[in-house]
């Protein structure tokens, strides 16, 4: 249940890089009482709710689909509009002191993120499709690649969602949790990087947390196959 997200971060639980915990070992961690904290997911669940993005129940071809043409698409422009704004926001050199790092960091997020994207694009996601569809018996075989196994290269593409997930907390930092006077003329850049840190979140949640576990499980069973 995705809405658990609010809650999670309004405590600064990191519940996308650093999942995969009990909720008593996160609060442990954060020096946090952890019955008020399952009070407040408790209230959540309970409320009606219609779950529009129940991404467990995907099948991983459809996740990836979702996440090129919706999330990889967002990131990629999002990053273009932010550095914009951020240019400006230099430019402007009026009442935010940390514009210049703000603007070299998402440069370095942009460089680190377009590579990470082709790498998931043309590499990592076909290589999932066809072993989804060849355990389903839809392939006869599967596609010639380099690719021998998913271990590694998904264990690079959580280093490098941990390195982007900490250079976001940097410029949150920097931007005082996006907390802006009144009077201040940068709110759309913050409105807009608030966004793209939740939406960045959102990705590494679901890959790390449900895309790929669910990929290495069905790659177990295709190195099993091999040996056979």
């Amino acid at each position: 249940d995705y809405r658990t997200a609010s809650v999670l971060k309004k405590y600064g639980i990191d519940f996308y890089c650093g999942g995969r915990k009990s909720i008593v070992v996160a609060c442990e961690e954060k020096s946090i009482n952890p019955d008020l904290l399952e009070a407040e997911i408790a209230s959540l669940v309970n409320e009606p709710f219609v779950e529009e993005s129940n991404y467990n129940e995907w099948t991983l071809s459809f996740m990836i689909d979702y996440m090129v043409q919706i999330n990889h698409k967002y990131l990629t422009n999002g990053m273009k509009v932010l550095q914009e704004l951020s240019v400006k926001a230099v430019e402007n050199n009026i009442g935010l002191p940390a514009a210049a790092r703000i603007y070299t960091v998402l440069n370095e997020i942009n460089e680190e993120l377009e590579v990470h994207l082709k790498k998931e694009s043309y590499i990592i996601f076909p290589y999932i499709k066809s072993m989804e569809k060849f355990l389903a018996g839809d392939l006869k075989k599967m596609p010639a690649t380099h690719l021998v196994t998913l271990k590694s290269p998904i264990r690079m593409m959580e280093q490098e969602h941990e390195l982007m997930g900490l250079m976001m907390a940097e410029i949150r930092s920097l931007c005082h949790n996006y907390a802006l006077p009144s009077n201040s003329s940068h709110w759309t850049l913050f409105n807009r990087l608030e966004d793209y840190e939740e939406n960045l979140q959102k990705h590494i949640h679901i890959e790390n947390n449900i895309l790929f576990p669910s990929a290495l499980l069905r790659d177990e069973r295709l190195q099993a196959f091999k040996i056979h």
